[in-house]
């Protein structure tokens, strides 16, 4: 007889130290395997495992993704005290993919509620992983306004604000440094943060925010979400009120690139952050900190991508010049 998937819950968070917002997606694929393979037993677990570990060795899945699953499994099979383990296929390393300022600007029309706005601009502005947008509440996010005309501090909307649709919202976001156009309106500058906790690296921070996301998310609060203290998730669903899931936000991503006729999904919005700071000389030690890069190496590979696309930039005006 199998041992309980909450044995193995706490397997992965006590002996193995693995986060559990990373748990969460290892019970997931152990749970399919259950539906898939309910008469399993001790005796014909790693053949059950091999069986459904084969569709993931298909063309429809990445080597990135099947490695993963891989990796599940055999924890799984660990936990069970199986010796015999999946053999983990060679990942590979795709070039990192991110929008550029024009198709950062192109996606961003096409979202219509300032909730899937706020989403957006988390991942791609704030650099945040999907998993960590999914696991806000409402109480990790912080915020302050201050009025441009007295410098005053304030926790009201902008009755101004509040009437704009989400287009108007994107007017402001599409012409950020046009101060005279804010202050003829009434904006406010805004200063905020959310609390990141539960993280992939296992440790809780704080992540600061352009003003832009935090107007994003300030509407999304003020104008759509439901202010009923039963419900703790920042971001939620519009049909029941529940917290969004990941595949739910990957849907609303891939949907405003489709539209926009760009490939979109959410870890690209976090390499788009990344770049984009390395882009504008922003310190390695900066990005790393702000990304939450357990190492400094994983962050160096935005570093070289900058530096490749300006050294590009500079030959091309090189051989302009020489015409």
């Amino acid at each position: 007889m199998l041992k309980s998937s909450e044995d193995f819950k706490n397997y992965l968070i006590i002996d193995k130290c693995i986060a559990e917002a990373q748990v969460k997606d290892y019970m997931r694929i152990i749970e399919k395997f259950k539906r898939e393979y309910p008469d399993t037993d001790e005796n014909n677990l790693y053949e059950n495992v091999r069986k459904f570990y084969l569709q993931y060795r298909s063309d429809k899945y990445a080597p990135k993704t099947a490695r993963n699953i891989a990796v599940i499994l055999n924890h799984y099979l660990s936990f069970h005290n199986i010796e015999n383990h999946l053999p983990l296929p060679k990942s590979n390393h795709p070039l990192t993919e991110y929008l550029t300022q024009e198709e950062f600007n192109k996606v961003m029309i096409h979202f219509k509620s300032y909730r899937d706005l706020a989403m957006f601009l988390l991942m791609a502005k704030g650099g945040l992983r999907v998993s960590e947008v999914v696991n806000l509440n409402i109480d990790d996010f912080k915020y302050v306004q201050k009025s441009y005309e007295n410098g005053s501090t304030s926790l009201r909307l902008s009755p101004t604000l509040s009437r704009y649709p989400v287009e108007m919202l994107l007017h402001l976001l599409n012409n950020w440094d046009d101060f005279d156009d804010f202050k003829n309106i009434g904006f406010y500058y805004w200063s905020g943060s959310v609390i990141l906790r539960d993280t992939k690296n296992r440790r809780d921070y704080e992540r600061e925010l352009s003003a832009d996301v935090v107007l994003a998310i300030v509407l999304y609060t003020a104008l759509e979400r439901s202010s009923h203290p039963h419900y703790k998730a920042l971001f939620q669903s519009k049909r029941n009120r529940n917290r969004l899931t990941r595949n739910r936000i990957c849907e609303i991503m891939s949907k405003a690139g489709k539209s926009a006729g760009v490939k979109v999904y959410p870890h690209k919005l976090r390499h788009t952050c990344a770049t984009h700071l390395a882009l504008n000389d922003v310190d390695p030690y900066t990005i790393q900190e702000h990304l939450g890069h357990n190492s400094l190496i994983t962050t160096m590979k935005y570093i070289h991508i900058a530096n490749q696309k300006k050294n590009k930039k500079y030959l091309q005006n090189f051989l302009n010049l020489n015409d």
